[in-house]
């Protein structure tokens, strides 16, 4: 009997901060080990943010990217070209046949290896193909290196909307990886999609700062 008394007090302590108001629960929680339950999204409401990686501007970024490498190595190599870009990727025409070898050799480099397997033991792939026609080179894309770069893009933004949700402090928030592409962020207790949008979506700032390395404070 004692001991069926003895849970059924301790059951009501621990389901008493539930209902006491909020500046109460927050003394329990600094002078005791009691602590409120909290509801997740299907008991008290809140946001369920959908998110997909821009595939277009993605494959936009890296033609750019490349087109920028493609320029700085066959000026460093001064070999004489006419670049252009294409829906899938570049195409450079060596202007001198004689540079054309000389061109392939530079140009092979810029394919971007990346790996498509789990915990960098798959087989290595590349973003880029290249393919040689006498003095004219075209990149365009490999699909499995595409993938692999979108699966890293998704692992990217993983990490930062996470670090964002948490510095937030919000209880219970979940940001999950979904299919190829996609990330859902749940947010117990949040109303507004848009304010969630909007904190996801704000602008890093990286700072340099000068060090005096003879008086580090």
């Amino acid at each position: 009997v004692l001991a069926i008394l003895a849970v059924i007090v301790a059951g009501i302590l621990a389901a008493l901060p539930n209902i006491l108001p909020k500046e109460m629960q927050e003394t329990l929680r600094q002078s005791t080990v009691l602590r409120p339950v909290t509801l997740g999204l299907d008991l008290q409401g809140g946001s369920y943010v959908l998110m997909e990686i821009d595939r277009k501007e993605l494959v936009n970024t890296l033609i750019v990217q490349q087109m920028g490498d493609v320029r700085a190595v066959l000026r460093e190599a001064r070999i004489g070209y006419k670049l252009n870009r294409t829906p899938t990727g570049v195409t450079v025409q060596i202007t001198d046949a004689a540079d054309a070898d000389k061109a392939f050799e530079a140009l092979r480099n810029l394919t971007q290896p990346v790996d498509t397997g789990l915990f960098g033991t798959g087989v290595a792939s590349r973003i880029f193909n290249l393919d040689r026609s006498g003095q004219q080179f075209t990149f365009s894309f490999n699909d499995t290196g595409l993938e692999s770069r979108v699966g890293q893009a998704v692992d990217q933004s993983l990490s930062i909307i996470d670090k964002r949700i948490n510095g937030t402090g919000i209880a219970e928030a979940s940001v999950q990886r979904q299919g190829k592409d996609r990330i859902v962020v749940q947010l117990p207790g949040v109303g507004d999609p848009d304010q969630v949008v909007k904190m996801i979506g704000q602008t890093a700032k990286l700072t340099f700062q000068l060090v005096c390395e003879s008086q580090p404070a």
